[in-house]
């Protein structure tokens, strides 16, 4: 761990054995511990002396190249698989090759070099949907898309989590702030304002959907709805770029509804997602039809926006003042796209929509006063220092130092 070489020599010479020898608790070799410390110069060393060891194991039944995927360290992966070109695909722990492994750390130009280097004909087709989905979620969509460009079936596969590359997506937010795109430029493919990361984002998920929509209508619900219903998970999150991509190309699901009868824009409503609702002034007269749904409990949309945001999302603005006011806006926002007597309408509570908000915020502007009061209380505090302070300076005689000198303009 400290790359102290010489010593490492020094016991290898008196015994090849101790280079094969488990010397932790979990059975780790020196290599593996040479490579999990990223000690290139260690593992150049041994190997070299004893490429045996480099097919040794730990409990968990992981080589040292297991490790050096796990690194991140390039070279590392390079010396030992010279030694051994079998090396990348000798499974480990849980019977996970090492290019998965390094896949779920991230770790790019290591996941590059291991598909080069990884024998395809050793990897089943739960291996490459399971390598997939890791990669979108590590953020590897570069890698994502390569592996599926070259294996177009994997879009309809399943993880072990019964999810498909499409699911991983819907639910993986860009990290990105800012970007806030019309339905147009999504389109168009037009997010240069977001970088690479979008353009390869929006690439992958143009790229899975055109697959998935050339099956059957029946399939292509089953795709969508399990293990979950990706569309309005979507929604929840914000996803107006992953989103719009779907409709484009299949525009029947803007009327799709869930267990609830909430279309995508209740979803966005309730989770206060303006990029989402901001959609439905874009649809045309749709939204005339949309904005009539209501569910078991007879809430139209304008009472889903009465309802208090969910904490995440309330917490997006400080203060209890600024979050009520929030508040007002959505609800007069979502008040102008549903008809006129939606906003007097009872839901089976007989609340209306203002009824409902009054409840529902309650707690909420009693807090927003106290703040208020308190915000005030010492703008006035504050107010009165300032005035002292410049009343004393206005006396002073010239060249008299004052703090009101000392204050700094």
């Amino acid at each position: 761990m400290n790359g102290d070489r010489e010593a490492v020599l020094w016991i290898a010479a008196r015994d090849l054995a101790w280079l094969r020898t488990g010397i932790t608790s979990g059975g780790e070799t020196a290599l593996h511990i040479a490579a999990a410390a990223k000690q290139v110069h260690i593992v150049k060393a041994v190997s070299s002396r004893d490429s045996g060891s480099l097919i040794y194991t730990n409990k968990d039944g992981s080589t040292s190249f297991c490790f050096a995927a796990v690194s991140g360290v390039v070279e590392i992966a390079e010396t030992m698989q010279k030694q051994n070109n079998k090396l990348p695909n000798i499974r480990g722990k849980q019977g996970m090759t090492p290019l998965h492994m390094a896949v779920l750390l991230g770790h790019r130009d290591m996941v590059w070099y291991l598909l080069e280097v990884t024998d395809g004909t050793k990897l089943t087709d739960q291996d490459r949907i399971e390598i997939l989905t890791s990669s979108i979620d590590t953020d590897l969509f570069d890698v994502a898309l390569h592996i599926l460009e070259n294996n177009l079936h994997l879009a309809f596969l399943r993880d072990a989590r019964g999810e498909m590359a499409l699911h991983a997506l819907a639910r993986k937010p860009l990290k990105v702030s800012g970007y806030q795109p019309s339905i147009w430029n999504i389109f168009s493919g037009n997010c240069t304002d977001n970088g690479k990361e979008c353009e390869e984002v929006l690439e992958l998920t143009k790229f899975l959907w055109h697959l998935v929509i050339q099956r059957k209508k029946e399939d292509i619900s089953v795709s969508i709805r399990q293990p979950w219903r990706l569309l309005f998970v979507a929604a929840r999150l914000g996803k107006v770029e992953f989103l719009t991509v779907l409709i484009r190309s299949y525009p029947d699901l803007i009327w799709k509804v869930d267990e609830n009868g909430y279309s995508i824009f209740h979803i966005a409503v309730i989770n206060r997602q303006v990029q989402i609702f901001k959609l439905i002034y874009e649809i045309g007269a749709i939204k005339n039809l949309i904005a009539t749904y209501k569910d078991q409990n007879e809430n139209n949309m304008l009472h889903l926006a009465s309802k208090l945001a969910p904490l995440n999302r309330l917490s997006c603005v400080s203060g209890a003042a600024l979050q009520m006011q929030r508040e007002l806006q959505w609800f007069e926002a979502v008040k102008q796209i549903v008809r006129s007597e939606y906003t007097e309408a009872e839901n089976k509570d007989h609340k209306t929509p203002q009824a409902l908000f009054n409840e529902e915020h309650e707690t909420l502007r009693k807090l927003g006063e106290e703040w208020m009061k308190k915000t005030a209380e010492s703008c006035a505090l504050v107010a009165a220092l300032i005035a002292t302070v410049v009343f004393s300076a206005a006396f002073q005689l010239p060249g008299v130092s004052t703090i009101a000198q000392e204050i700094p303009s």
